[in-house]
């Protein structure tokens, strides 16, 4: 069994959280840990931008820009993306929207 750096352990849990974000976000009104979820994905973005993998990076701006791109952005993605769109704002210091 291979032995797990901070790197794999971080990459795993936003990889998770990137996950359980997307299968809640249809969900009315919006869950608690949808907010949860996000925000441990923008934090874990601020804290360890240096060890995100460029898979993970790739993920959390395709998904903010997938929303923000979607009809129902102006319904009732802008209130569930600010922690998304600022992950991935802090990995790739591109602003999307």
């Amino acid at each position: 069994m291979k032995k797990l750096n901070s790197k794999d352990i971080i990459n795993i849990l936003i990889a998770k959280e990137l996950e359980q974000f997307k299968r809640n976000y249809e969900i009315q009104p919006i869950p608690k840990l949808q907010d949860l979820c996000s925000l441990s994905i923008a934090w874990l973005c601020y804290y360890y931008k240096g060890k995100i993998s460029r898979e993970n990076m790739r993920e959390i701006s395709e998904f903010a820009k997938q929303v923000l791109e979607s009809e129902e952005y102006n319904i009732t993605g802008w209130s569930r993306i600010p922690a998304i769109l600022a992950a991935s704002y802090v990995l790739t210091e591109e602003e999307i929207f």
